[in-house]
């Protein structure tokens, strides 16, 4: 193509010696910028194709860790509703609206902390800028910012079992042999003979305890509420980003 451009800028300049070269150079000059201008719109091309196949890779892990996300927190919403129920009946028998047999054991989940996890925050946190579509940096800031205030309710619900546990050591509430002699290795820890039972009825109602349990009761109401929040933001993302990815196959 360029020879034959060539050819026809020669021909033009053969009718004056002068002009000649004049137009010759112009016309290399001209060849040069056009081949420059050719050489970046195919490099814009290539680099605008591999940046759209890695956005393509990364929107598919994004997708991935949130849906290792969900699964996360349909187990701790599962847990917190747990113990939940457990401050529900500790509250009911403390004004003695229901009293249980007495042999009945209380569990030890009102003593467990909840670790809220997220590969999508680990792995991701920094990628947002990568995105090329504003609506799916917006949806995935939102998921980060729900995230970051449920994660500080979690936070508030464990100082509070953590000042429960020391209640619970201040009044020698715990089951020592349980604790020392169990298995961690092999899960053979039974949650229903930690507390020794009826030391800990017999402080029920007491203004020390209803304190605790008013603070565990509303911090964990929280926890519920946000982590429920976060799991439907987590799938209204991740069907928006299954259905970009479509889209742009």
């Amino acid at each position: 193509m360029i020879g034959f451009f060539r050819k026809i800028r020669r021909k033009l300049a053969d009718d004056n010696q002068f002009f000649k070269y004049s137009r010759y150079a112009i016309g290399e000059i001209v060849l040069v910028v056009v081949g420059i201008l050719i050489a970046l719109q195919i490099n814009n091309w290539n680099n605008n194709r591999i940046g759209h196949l890695n956005e393509k890779v990364l929107l598919s892990y994004i997708i991935e860790d949130l849906r290792y996300d969900h699964e996360i927190l349909i187990e701790l919403i599962e847990q917190a509703q747990s113990k939940q129920s457990l401050h529900e009946k500790l509250y009911n028998e403390s004004i003695a609206e229901f009293i249980s047999t007495r042999n009945e054991p209380f569990s030890s989940e009102i003593l467990e902390l909840i670790f809220l996890l997220s590969k999508t925050w680990d792995n991701h946190q920094d990628a947002v800028e990568e995105i090329s579509e504003k609506d799916l940096r917006s949806d995935l800031n939102k998921y980060f910012s729900d995230y970051n205030v449920t994660n500080n309710y979690v936070e508030i619900h464990n100082e509070a079992v953590i000042e429960l546990r020391q209640y619970f050591r201040q009044y020698e509430l715990l089951n020592l042999n349980v604790i020392f002699n169990s298995n961690p290795n092999k899960q053979s820890f039974d949650p229903n003979t930690l507390i020794h039972t009826d030391k800990f009825r017999a402080l029920l109602g007491t203004k020390e305890f209803n304190s605790l349990l008013v603070e565990l009761y509303l911090g964990n109401q929280d926890v519920i509420q946000w982590l429920e929040t976060l799991s439907k933001r987590n799938e209204f993302l991740r069907s928006k980003l299954t259905e970009y990815l479509d889209q742009n196959k």
